[in-house]
């Protein structure tokens, strides 16, 4: 028999051929020659043949799978059902965490420890002798601003008059507890003898008298005992060049708690709030507050936001059925897509129910889980069907099962992967907010994978065996293709009722997955069209560097409450009426104050805190300053000296708290001294006033150290930057690890890398355009953008990889036609998944849309333009097999083909 050689465009060869193909056909599939098979085996095999054949062989584990779950599709289908039904059980175990100081401070703080140390050196004495400076901890109040509604002057007679009701009524309304009740007496923080409600005294006609008479000096005044006042943290007012006050617009109240029986005073501080709300004033305007506001208020605030879920759910599922509503009555696949997104509505229920069995408490971020996972975990349903409709030609649902998972397996083990690790690596944070959320998303991604693998691979393979049985999609009865059933029936029936199997991509696809397919491949990889893209990705890097260097750090905790809530109104006031200032105590142990050397140290560490520009002028409040200009002072003996300064604290109740004596009251075990800061209205001002407290503290040679009450909110502050910097340089690392195992090319793994550095930041400088801060809340969004950025790379890289063109252009061509339609209906399906929080109330939910939309976006635009952009121009190619072969005019690879007459031996 004569030898015959025939060509023929790769991409015309049967899959029927493959049997009869000897050595030189090339394996699509695969992605490797018959020739390495059989032929040639001690030649030396490069490294890029080393790296299909391993990706070769991960997708011939994925690819025997899915035959597998194609073979027995029912108990794939039902077992996960089954399984995410009995773990959403766990949900009746399920309890939950809204204190503002657990959830949202770095667990095991400086602040923590110091402050059980305070508490053990100072007791409390807020229900005998109560100043504010002096408290351990947070101070418990109501407090209360009030306006004229007229903008007439607030200390006016008629005015103060209703101010005085308004008073009188918020200290006799009563309250119970434990069956017996109480008023604002029994609870009410003591000062000399009395109840004491910062800035009461200037209701007083001693000081209304004084007001009208033109003496009262502002900001600063002192009382006729000789007190000195500052005015201005009480009232804002104007005053003349003489620094007289002139007027005043608002009052600011405060009802001050006993620390003796918090319990008890939280009772008081929810009577308060109702009486406020329910309150009617004809003169005045009031805005009012209590110390849990902000605890109740993000509690309240995040429950209202969740029943948007639903809606979510609803729009997300006609979507998916939308983008799948292509082909014929046949071939649809809007089952198919809510199949989908029920599977990852079972992976919601399994995470909250095995997560809240374990006793992993939901706090209210967690709420933002259900639409995270809803909008993601459809992502690999678009790949998934996209892929399926690659392999429309194999002969049974196996088959095309098999090839599906072959060709998308990886992928969209890569995209789950990062986005779980992702996840999974935030767990590790300081913050348990952030812990809580990150662990309940992850499960909720994680079992979203299995179902994907599991539930939606089963519902595909029935979907494939109704298909081949030319069922109808919505009867599953046997129909006829268009042509037959135009022969005995009328238009509107064969439009209904006729259809067949689909035998290529196009014949299955709907317009939102032609039009990004079309649009994109035809356009984006022209000369004209990479340059502009190009420069755009230069100007994009330039804002985001920009607003990097803008960005601020720290969470403004009032912005975690809604706009329309009591507790913003107050804090709107509070900030734009009067200042931000903090007392900062000095806690001294184990110092002989008969020792110069030593009183020494303690004086010039109090100089150098005044010294600081944080620091207000002369605000100095220590002890043993004015107890050394005292008449008292004696350091004769230990015992003079002790004797004397107890004599001297009886006459000084403002600073008699501040030193404590041993037990045997012979020396003096721990003392305190204080400064106030000036206005720090900022966040960033706050975490540097402790850190620069601190350092001075830690750095005399003295036992002291640094201490306020609120120190405990500004941790975050100092902590949230290195803290999101090393959680998200993990996360990268695991990335690019991940990356490296399932596509093991280091050109490929380079761009991925260099893709995800590029959205993050330009994530991070768009926060600052956006008005959004460095905080633990935005942590958790910026930790979940390393996954998604790696989602919508992984895609295309991995459709450049799986192409068998030649030249770069087509590669990335090839790139763009399998990953267009899978990556941008996921990308907008994650956004249809949060567009119902776009209205939201809540700070937590409105920052967690915002990130989202310039997650996706950025996604978007680097993996749909600048990524093929950048692989038509760098990225490798796959021409070690097909050296010397010609091509055709559309740069179709020419395989030589040599069938073998396996009787005779001979080539044909």
């Amino acid at each position: 028999m004569t030898t015959e050689t025939k060509t023929m465009p790769s991409s015309e060869q049967p899959e029927s051929a493959e049997s009869n193909v000897n050595s030189k056909l090339l394996d699509k599939d695969s992605g490797t020659s018959a020739t390495n098979k059989g032929t040639n085996e001690n030649a030396p095999v490069d490294s890029d043949t080393i790296k299909d054949n391993y990706m070769g062989r991960v997708g011939k584990i994925f690819g025997k799978y899915g035959r597998f779950v194609a073979t027995y599709p029912l108990f794939f289908i039902i077992t996960p059902l089954i399984v995410c039904g009995l773990l959403g059980l766990g949900l009746l175990n399920m309890s939950s965490e809204s204190d503002i100081e657990t959830l949202y401070v770095p667990v095991n703080s400086r602040t923590a420890s110091e402050r059980k140390k305070v508490n053990s050196l100072f007791p409390d004495k807020s229900d005998s002798n109560f100043f504010e400076q002096s408290l351990g901890v947070m101070n418990l109040y109501g407090d209360l601003m009030i306006k004229s509604r007229d903008n007439r002057d607030v200390l006016s007679i008629e005015v103060v008059d209703e101010i005085k009701n308004i008073t009188s009524q918020l200290k006799l309304f009563s309250f119970e507890d434990g069956g017996v009740n109480f008023t604002y007496i029994d609870v009410c923080a003591v000062q000399n003898g009395a109840c004491f409600i910062n800035g009461e005294f200037i209701l007083g006609d001693d000081f209304i008298q004084r007001y009208q008479g033109g003496s009262i000096t502002y900001p600063k005044w002192t009382s006729p005992q000789g007190i000195p006042t500052d005015l201005s943290g009480l009232i804002k007012g104007n005053a003349n060049a003489s620094m007289v006050l002139e007027s005043v617009s608002t009052l600011y109240l405060k009802f001050n708690l006993r620390q003796d029986n918090i319990s008890r005073s939280k009772k008081w501080e929810i009577e308060f709030l109702d009486v406020l709300s329910k309150m009617s004033t004809n003169l005045t305007d009031v805005a009012y507050s209590v110390s849990s506001s902000l605890d109740r208020e993000l509690n309240k605030n995040t429950g209202q936001d969740i029943v948007w879920f639903s809606l979510s759910f609803s729009i997300l599922i006609t979507y998916a059925s939308f983008v799948a509503a292509g082909g014929n009555c046949v071939s649809n696949r809007s089952h198919l897509a809510r199949a989908g997104v029920i599977g990852v509505a079972l992976a919601i229920l399994a995470s909250f129910g095995i997560l809240s069995a374990g006793g992993l408490k939901f706090v209210n971020i967690v709420g933002v889980m259900p639409f995270l996972a809803l909008g993601v975990g459809v992502d690999s349903m678009f790949v998934i069907m996209s892929e399926w409709t690659e392999h429309h030609k194999k002969a049974t649902t196996e088959d095309q099962m098999e090839a599906t998972l072959r060709g998308c397996g990886g992928s969209i083990t890569i995209a789950s992967l990062t986005d779980i690790t992702a996840f999974f690596i935030g767990a590790a944070s300081q913050f348990i907010s952030i812990r809580n959320f990150c662990l309940y998303t992850g499960f909720a991604l994680a079992i979203c994978f299995l179902c994907h693998l599991t539930f939606f691979i089963g519902c595909l393979a029935l979907h494939g065996r109704r298909v081949r049985s030319n069922r109808h999609c919505i009867t599953c009865l046997e129909t006829e293709d268009e042509e037959t059933m135009k022969l005995t029936s009328n238009s509107l029936t064969v439009f209904l009722c006729s259809g067949k199997k689909p035998e290529k991509r196009e014949d299955d696809e709907s317009l939102c997955e032609k039009i990004p397919r079309i649009l994109l491949t035809k356009t984006v990889l022209k000369n004209g069209t990479k340059a502009v893209v190009i420069l755009l990705f230069l100007v994009y890097h330039g804002f985001s560097v920009w607003g990097v260097i803008n960005l601020k750090q720290g969470l403004i905790l009032r912005n975690l409450i809604s706009d329309t809530s009591y507790f913003n109104k107050y804090e709107t006031w509070r900030s734009s009426e009067f200042e931000t200032r903090f007392s900062i105590s000095f806690i001294f142990e184990n110092i002989d104050y008969l020792n110069e050397a030593q009183v020494n140290s303690m004086k010039n560490l109090m100089k150098s805190v005044q010294d600081e520009s944080i620091v207000e002028n002369n605000s100095l409040l220590c002890w043993y300053h004015q107890y050394e200009v005292s008449n008292n002072f004696n350091k004769v003996s230990q015992n003079q000296f002790i004797s004397n300064l107890r004599t001297f604290l009886s006459h000084r109740p403002h600073i008699s708290n501040d030193v404590e004596f041993t037990s045997d009251g012979s020396a003096i075990k721990a003392s305190r001294c204080y400064i106030f800061t000036a206005n720090l209205p900022d966040s960033t001002d706050h975490g540097n006033l402790m850190l620069r407290m601190r350092e001075l503290a830690d750095g005399s040679d003295l036992d002291v150290f640094a201490y306020t009450p609120p120190f405990i909110f500004f941790e975050q502050y100092v902590v949230i930057l290195p803290n999101t910097l090393q959680t998200v340089g993990i996360a990268v690392i695991c990335m690019l690890v991940i990356t490296i195992i399932f596509m093991p090319h280091p050109i490929m793994v380079a761009l991925v890398t260099l893709n995800l550095i590029s959205i993050l930041v330009g994530i991070f400088g768009f926060l600052y355009f956006w008005d959004l801060t460095l905080s633990s809340i935005t942590m958790i969004h910026l930790i979940m953008s390393v996954g998604f950025s790696v989602d919508f790379s992984v895609h295309v890289c991995h459709g450049f990889m799986s192409s068998d063109k030649v030249d770069k252009d087509g590669k990335a061509q090839d790139a763009l036609t399998i990953s267009a339609a899978p990556v941008i209906n996921g990308g907008l399906s994650s956004l249809l998944g949060i567009c119902t929080l776009v209205g939201s109330q809540s700070y937590v939910f409105r920052s967690f849309f915002k990130i989202m939309v310039l997650v996706i976006s950025f996604g978007l635009a680097h993996s749909m333009l600048l990524l093929p952009v950048i692989l038509s121009l760098i990225g490798p190619t796959n021409d070690r097999n097909i050296k010397g072969k010609p091509q055709d005019k559309k740069g179709v690879q020419l395989i030589e083909i040599k069938a073998t007459n396996t009787t005779s031996g001979t080539n044909v």
